[in-house]
């Protein structure tokens, strides 16, 4: 299943352009107003009819008023508002949306979110941070993404706080994993842990109540895997990244693809990082001096260079300047301190628009 998170719900810069979703795909600019480009599925795009408006070429979004954050599926979406409200709109299969909402194309007011602060978006649930540090959960409870101690296939779509988190200030929402990074620098993390996902040490189905990521203090941000078996990652107060889980699509940056860590270890040769985001199967790193480092799947040149289906071990792109960076689904999108957009990689799904074509290289994305 594609899934995009962009950004993964990181301590984020304030660039010029915001980038989500992968069919559409949603940029947030600076005023708060949102744009979309890209194939149209159904019910993404808020009052159209994708029968009729296939592809959008920069579309602009009617939304109640200025937005914060945009976090999109292929096929759902929500939208934090920059009063601190929250709406959705797509084909909510798992209560998304609330509970007896399964889809609209219309943007629907989430019942229970105020004050909210920052928000993510899974294969099967959502989350949400409030402004006094807790953390709310809304979808189906499969693999324990609710954080409410239950593995099972039961929805809800009320969103209800984590019991026993608090301090919270920021979030990273994997396909199937949660990250909360805390004001005294702890990561916690609950989900999926297959691959060792949660920095437990060993493995497990999951772990269905937030526990302390192992090995890992001084954390400053993080981003969680999109897939269900890929690999989280982190920053330190050093510097440094830091990985673990699976290594199927050579998320650990070791020069290998295969195996997985069960607890985070550091990358080699990275180090003056200042942003890590994750996407399906690759990690991009941004450095203090406007350089990316990246690894991991390269097979549609999402990571902007060649050297074949998997780059194994970290790697420069030929970019500078570079502010922030948005992994979307098979595609990366690099912000430059002047507003510049680069991007490289899959196609958004239209048959005529500016990301219709794959390419293999950063390449400048001329934004209205």
């Amino acid at each position: 299943m594609l899934l995009t998170l962009l950004a993964c719900s990181f301590l984020r810069p304030s660039p010029d352009i915001r980038v989500s979703g992968v069919v559409p795909r949603f940029f947030v600019k600076k005023d708060g107003s949102v744009l979309a480009c890209g194939g149209n599925s159904p019910d993404m795009i808020p009052d159209s009819d994708w029968h009729t408006k296939p592809e959008v070429h920069f579309e602009r979004i009617a939304l109640s008023g200025p937005v914060r954050q945009l976090e999109a599926t292929t096929s759902q979406a929500l939208a934090l508002m920059q009063d601190g409200t929250v709406y959705g709109w797509g084909s909510s299969s798992h209560s998304l949306l609330g509970n007896g909402v399964g889809k609209s194309n219309k943007p629907l007011k989430i019942a229970g979110l105020e004050n909210i602060v920052q928000i993510g978006i899974g294969w099967n649930h959502a989350v949400a941070l409030r402004s006094d540090g807790k953390v709310l959960t809304w979808g189906q409870r499969t693999y324990g993404v609710l954080g409410d101690g239950q593995d099972t296939d039961k929805e809800d779509g009320m969103p209800h706080e984590v019991e026993g988190l608090s301090d919270v200030t920021s979030i990273s929402v994997g396909g199937r994993t949660t990250l909360a990074l805390k004001k005294d620098k702890s990561l916690w993390a609950w989900g999926c842990n297959t691959s060792g996902q949660l920095g437990q040490g060993s493995s497990s189905r999951c772990i269905a109540t937030p526990v302390r990521v192992k090995g890992l203090s001084g954390v400053i941000q993080c981003a969680a895997d999109k897939n269900d078996d890929g690999a989280n990652a982190a920053i330190t107060s050093d510097g440094r990244v830091w990985v673990w889980g699976s290594n199927g699509s050579s998320m650990l940056g070791n020069g290998k693809r295969d195996g997985a860590a069960m607890s985070p270890i550091p990358v080699k040769g990275v180090t003056g990082a200042k942003q890590v985001t994750t996407g399906l199967g690759c990690i991009v790193v941004v450095h203090t001096n406007g350089t990316v480092t990246s690894w991991g799947f390269n097979g549609f040149g999402g990571l902007g260079m060649s050297g074949g289906t998997y780059i194994q071990s970290p790697r420069k792109p030929n970019v500078s300047g570079i502010a922030a960076a948005y992994a979307s689904g098979y595609a990366t999108f690099l912000v430059k301190a002047n507003g510049v957009v680069l991007w490289s990689g899959g196609t958004d799904g239209s048959k005529s628009g500016p990301m219709s074509k794959k390419v293999g290289q950063y390449t400048v994305l001329n934004i209205p």
